[in-house]
């Protein structure tokens, strides 16, 4: 828009008139002025002799004034004016631009309509949502008062609103219908405007407004540690069965080797109090017992399976020492079962303090064959080749041969180990380049001394653009097999060891290529 003054005299040149005009940026000033001066000579039709007066000419919004109007009372409204000249339409709007204002208009209503449409459909996929989930809840739980709280809270997701009209405000006032407010008060509204409700029984406190609904009291209340509902709900549940619970508790300890202690760990009776409630958590003094009974069941079972076997029995034993240097005696039956299919079950892993003579590893043996019923079923026993097993074979070949249940006269009785002869022998042959073994058996001690040497090795391995698919491995003195593996991995990294000497100068066990 444009504002213009403008000065003109009457047509009888009586006086001087004044002007203020607001025009549109088409109407130029010359225009502005002609109309002024048009309206200057009719004033003396309705304004003559008048010393102030105003006239006002709609059609281009040109207000015409005489200054001192204000000390005059104000003339009789004017008649309607007659039109003004619109410039030949030179001030409208074309049909362009009539087009394209309507074409932007309808743009912003299709989108606002879209947004629209796009938030209703997200609602009603939230609700969608929430009926599920809170149907699944109700499949899960049990009793007529959890179905009724259920159906109440479906058919009442928000509290229903009733609005009370007063003279100077609008006051909202929630009627609350749904049963889930026995158990719950509502609290004062906090200061970013939130509803809150607490429990009745625990004081415990959650978001109440009508975006929440109240699915969250009811979810509240079949766990209320102090409610009737959680009562009655935990009555409802799934009662265990504590003999099969407690049998599953020791079958896990005897296949993963855990402590008794395990069963009073606070997060394992955490886990299963959660899995069921109604579970009654056990002491490791019951785990033993449990563990031990269970032990006694499988052994009675396969006693009975050995005992109605037609076939004889070949043992094996030996004795083991743990890493605290006790001593245990293994023994263990194999025997085709009627299926003939080659079984293998150990019978007895028993503490053997010493001294391992032979007197009291018969007693030991025999001991163990009566236990099991097993005397008459006897065909072998396999040993190894140490020299206080050669008395255990006399003395209980004896005792079998008094019962006349030994094959053959007790011929095929004792049968040596052939796994421990042939170590025998391999040991006997490393014996000729013992000074290289030792030096090998050094060596990789050594190196799997401590980490920064295993990273000194690794750099080395690395400098000789060496692959170290094989990892060098500390053998057993007595073991052959051993021993074989743990040169076959020095073989492969015989310059990695030259490497580390040069770098390592406390390394003086390297072999030498002869070696």
């Amino acid at each position: 828009m444009m504002y213009g003054t403008y000065e003109s005299a009457a047509s009888n040149g009586s006086r001087n008139g004044y002007g203020l005009g607001l025009s549109s940026r088409d109407i130029n000033i010359v225009e502005c002025k002609n109309c002024f001066g048009q309206l200057m000579g009719e004033t003396d039709n309705c304004c003559k002799g008048k010393t102030g007066w105003r006239i006002l000419a709609p059609s281009c919004k040109i207000r015409y004034e005489q200054y001192l109007f204000f000390q005059q009372p104000l003339a009789q409204p004017l008649p309607a004016a007659q039109p003004l000249p619109n410039n030949e339409g030179k001030g409208g709007m074309s049909t362009t631009e009539i087009a394209l204002i309507s074409i932007s208009a309808f743009t912003v209503v299709a989108a606002l309509l879209g947004i629209y449409l796009y938030c209703s459909l997200g609602r009603k996929r939230t609700e969608t949502v929430q009926e599920n989930s809170q149907e699944i809840l109700l499949n899960n739980m049990e009793g007529q008062n959890s179905k009724h709280f259920m159906e109440e809270s479906m058919h009442e997701q928000s509290d229903e609103h009733i609005i009370e009209q007063s003279s100077s405000t609008t006051s909202k006032r929630k009627r609350t219908t749904s049963k889930v407010w026995d158990n719950f008060e509502k609290l004062s509204i906090t200061a970013d405007g939130k509803q809150k409700a607490s429990c009745k029984k625990c004081k415990q406190e959650y978001i109440a407004d009508a975006k929440s609904g109240t699915s969250n009291l009811l979810r509240h209340l079949t766990c209320c540690p102090k409610g009737v509902f959680a009562e009655s709900m935990a009555q409802a549940t799934f009662q265990v069965d504590q003999d099969i619970y407690r049998e599953k508790i020791s079958t896990a300890i005897i296949r993963h080797n855990y402590p008794f202690m395990f069963v009073e760990h606070e997060g394992i009776r955490d886990f299963h109090s959660f899995l069921n409630p109604t579970v009654k958590p056990i002491t490791r003094n019951t785990a033993k017992f449990d563990v031990l009974k269970l032990y006694k069941r499988e052994k009675d079972k396969l006693k009975h399976v050995i005992e109605s076997i037609p076939s004889r029995i070949c043992l094996t034993s030996d004795l083991w020492s743990s890493i605290a240097t006790d001593g245990y005696l293994a023994l263990t039956a194999h025997y085709v079962d009627e299926n003939w299919i080659l079984q293998k079950k150990i019978l007895s892993f028993h503490h053997m303090p010493p001294p391992h003579s032979g007197p009291i590893l018969v007693e030991k043996v025999i001991h163990l064959l009566k236990e099991w019923g097993i005397e008459k079923k006897v065909f072998s026993l396999t040993l190894d080749n140490a020299k206080y097993n050669d008395g255990l074979i006399d003395v209980l070949k004896r005792h079998l041969s008094l019962t006349d249940t030994l094959f053959c006269g007790g011929e095929f009785f004792h049968v040596r180990c052939g796994a421990h002869i042939l170590n025998l022998i391999v040991q006997a042959g490393l014996k000729v380049i013992d000074e290289a073994v030792n030096k090998i058996r050094e060596s990789v001690k050594y190196v799997r001394g401590s980490e920064g040497r295993k990273i000194k090795f690794a750099e080395c391995i690395a400098q000789l653009s060496l692959s170290c698919s094989k990892k060098v491995c500390q053998d057993v003195p007595t073991r052959w097999n051993y021993t074989y593996l743990m040169i076959d991995g020095a073989l492969m990294y015989r310059r990695v060891f030259d490497q580390l000497q040069l770098i390592d100068v406390h390394f003086k066990t390297c072999p030498s290529d002869d070696e």
